[in-house]
């Protein structure tokens, strides 16, 4: 009997443990819940709920207590680093459970409010695959909401825009009305930031009655912040005042440090606009002693700038001056802070590293050092190919270069043979072509030899110089012998023609150039004078300080050649360092060199 009797007490026990634990469990989720709704906004009501949360924690509730505890430190004490270990103990509690994605949810908000964005993202990125693959439609629509709000943060208006829209989506299809305008806010607030004011105006009025019915009054804050922003920029400044106004009250209740001194600091720009200085210079100086209490080293800097933007335009000097080297001060303070930080940091990572290679020093795992056998292989591969690749591109660019050099040389031999085979075919054929026109007694076939023999001459001109290109010998040459012999050569033609060649030149003038070239370039110039002068006609040759013309008068109508004998001389002269131009006025035409 008293056998029976201890196992009915025991039976009666258990269950009685196990209805508190039921019971326990179900508190905690009611507490947890509570907890949520109120965090964001009240903070003696959430700590109410933390510290009754505390006494229920248990093996398998801890993740999501720690959890709180991580919210409450970042929302109201602002000790990200604090509520991030928070986060690290409820991630290995949580580890293959539900619970594991919600603290891995949280340290992402930690690292959107840490500035750490691009890892938030990543983090609500793999989040949201979870929930997809979970078909967690409300919690796809928070993760959407999550993504566009730290794109916003990080000041990517345009890539938060498709997120939050989305999340407006999810949030009321599931009538998920508080997220719904949450994320109503953020929309709204990008575009302002983005200068759309009528999207931004369209979303924020129904986020404020929304939050001002259901007594959010932390969000209410922050929607009647941004609408402010849109009656600032479209210079209602009354409007804006009002909707300042009213989120001051709320952040000044609440003791938001941050929020009051941006506010304060936007009511003073508002005052300023509509000439009401003292209260301008009022809140300035409050949102300075709001930055200086939050401690927020960028708060501080634009409230230091915006008292000193605001006593320069009131040409205050004094004060101005004051306030710009506080700024600057600041500026220093800070940045001199954040370097040092940075060092501390590298030099834990150093640290860090220098312990990692000892440890490493000391393993003697077989596969580490075969993995690192491989991986010095592989090094030693990489380096090897590149080098036959750069050996192979060196042989190739050589080849090519000597391939180029030759053809070039193929080139210049061709040019000059074909120069050579020019002038020998002009050169032989010059003299019968000249013996046929000076003793034909038929005077079409004289004009055609002389024709014949004008043509030769050039391209005997033509391809000397071609040959002889780097060969100019620069000399003084006399002027009056080389038209002298230039008279000579072409007496020939005159002579038939009976022309008369007049010469008013400077017997002693001399001048430097290629003595063969310049002689080509006068026998060339004086040939066209004789050939298209009238019969009987004086050619003039003057001269004018450095430059020679050579003038004759023609009434009949020029023949177009073949321009070979012009082109050579400009050709030469240009090689020479002359100067040739040729002119006609009426029936007159004259060539000017000037040597």
């Amino acid at each position: 009997m008293k056998c029976m009797l201890k196992k009915y007490l025991l039976l009666i026990t258990a269950v009685v443990v196990l209805s508190i634990q039921v019971k326990a469990q179900n508190d905690v989720g009611y507490l947890i819940n509570q907890f949520q709704r109120v965090v964001t906004s009240q903070q003696d009501s959430a700590s109410y709920y933390l510290h009754t949360l505390e006494k229920l924690r248990t093996k398998d509730n801890q993740s999501k207590i720690l959890n709180c505890e991580a919210i409450f430190v970042g929302r109201w004490e602002s000790d990200y680093q604090k509520a991030l270990k928070y986060i690290d103990t409820a991630l290995v509690s949580a580890k293959d459970s539900t619970d594991y994605y919600l603290a891995l949810n949280s340290k992402a908000n930690f690292f959107k409010e840490l500035g750490k964005y691009p890892e938030a993202v990543k983090i609500y990125t793999d989040y949201l695959g979870y929930a997809k693959r979970n078909d967690k439609k409300k919690l796809i629509g928070k993760i959407y909401s999550n993504i566009g709000s730290t794109y916003a943060y990080a000041n990517k208006d345009v890539d938060a825009l498709p997120y939050l829209k989305q999340a407006l989506i999810h949030f009321k299809s599931a009538k998920m009305d508080l997220e719904y305008y949450r994320a109503s806010m953020i929309l709204g607030s990008s575009y302002i930031k983005l200068d759309s004011l009528q999207q931004g105006a369209y979303y924020l009025p129904g986020a404020i009655s929304f939050f001002k019915n259901t007594n959010y009054y932390f969000f209410y804050a922050d929607a009647m912040k941004e609408y402010s922003t849109v009656k600032y920029n479209l210079k209602q400044y009354d409007s804006a005042i009002y909707y300042m106004n009213e989120s001051y009250k709320i952040f000044e209740n609440q003791h938001t440090l941050e929020s009051l001194a941006l506010i304060s600091l936007n009511l003073s720009s508002c005052y300023q606009k509509i000439k009401n200085i003292k209260l301008a210079e009022q809140y300035a100086a409050l949102g300075y002693k709001y930055a200086l209490d939050n401690q927020a080293p960028d708060v501080i800097m634009m409230a230091t700038y915006s008292n000193y933007e605001f006593y320069k335009d009131q040409e205050r000097i004094d004060k101005a001056l004051t306030f710009f080297e506080l700024y600057e001060a600041y500026k220093d303070t800070f940045m001199n802070a954040e370097k040092e930080s940075e060092l501390n940091a590298l030099n834990i990572k150093y640290k860090t590293v220098e312990k990692d290679n000892e440890l490493l020093k000391n393993k003697n795992d077989i596969t580490e050092k075969n993995f690192l056998i491989q991986k010095q292989h592989t090094r030693i591969y990489f380096i090897s190919a590149l080098f036959i690749l750069t050996a192979l591109i060196v042989v190739l660019v050589s080849y090519l270069i000597r391939k180029q050099r030759k053809l070039n040389k193929e080139l210049t031999e061709l040019n000059d043979f074909k120069n050579k085979v020019i002038s020998i075919i002009s050169h032989d054929l010059r003299n019968p072509v000249a013996e046929i026109a000076s003793h034909s007694n038929e005077e079409d076939i004289k004009n055609k030899a002389v024709s014949a023999l004008n043509i030769l001459e050039s391209l005997l001109n033509w391809s000397y110089p071609q040959l002889n290109k780097n060969r100019l010998k620069p000399v003084t040459i006399i002027l009056s012998e080389i038209i002298e012999d230039v008279r000579e050569q072409i007496s020939y033609l005159t002579d038939r023609k009976h022309q008369k060649v007049n010469v008013s030149i400077n017997e002693s003038f001399t001048f430097t150039g290629d003595y063969d070239t310049t002689l080509i370039i006068f026998r060339n110039l004086l040939t066209n004078a004789s050939k298209y002068a009238d019969d009987s006609e004086t050619i003039v040759i003057s001269q004018t300080g450095n430059e020679i013309s050579i003038i004759n008068t023609c009434t009949k109508t020029i023949e177009a050649g073949t321009g070979i004998g012009i082109k050579l001389c400009e050709d030469l002269a240009r090689q020479n360092n002359y100067k040739l131009r040729i002119e006609f006025n009426n029936n007159i035409a004259t060539a000017y060199l000037k040597v």
